[in-house]
């Protein structure tokens, strides 16, 4: 490259003296020809530091997973005892986001005669399915 730069400064030098006999699309090569030939100087060096900077983002990265990792158990223990301090000492809420039925539905199931009973025959019923299901889930042998 360097040998390429030396042969252009002495074309240079020829050109001075008799510059009227190069058309302008001879001057635009040689200028194209030159910045090709300084690219190519620092090509290698803006790779590099590229792939340097690309390394060390790789690795800081890699530690920072690394570190959260390791800091997991302690952020969970941390928020857990917060969050239960937090809640433990604080006022109690209102159940002001439970649902409720309109008193139109309530008065429809208020006129069944022994609604509670109902309810609660009701309640007791599905309990008895759900837990024969788990049992015989449990206790199924293959």
């Amino acid at each position: 490259m360097w040998g390429y730069l030396q042969e252009f400064w002495s074309q240079i030098q020829t050109i001075t003296t008799n510059a009227w006999e190069y058309p302008a699309s001879w001057f635009q090569n040689v200028g194209n020809a030159i910045a090709g030939a300084v690219g190519n100087l620092f090509g290698f060096v803006l790779h590099f530091i590229n792939d340097v900077s690309v390394l060390l983002g790789w690795i800081g990265t890699c530690l920072s997973h690394l570190l959260a990792i390791f800091f997991l158990p302690l952020q969970y223990i941390f928020n857990f005892l917060k969050n239960f301090f937090l809640s433990a000492f604080a006022a109690p809420v209102a159940p002001d986001h439970l649902y409720t039925f309109s008193p139109e539905i309530l008065a429809v199931f208020d006129a069944i005669p022994y609604w509670t009973e109902v309810k609660m025959v009701l309640a007791i019923g599905v309990s008895i399915v759900m837990l024969f299901f788990v049992l015989r889930t449990v206790l199924k042998t293959r």
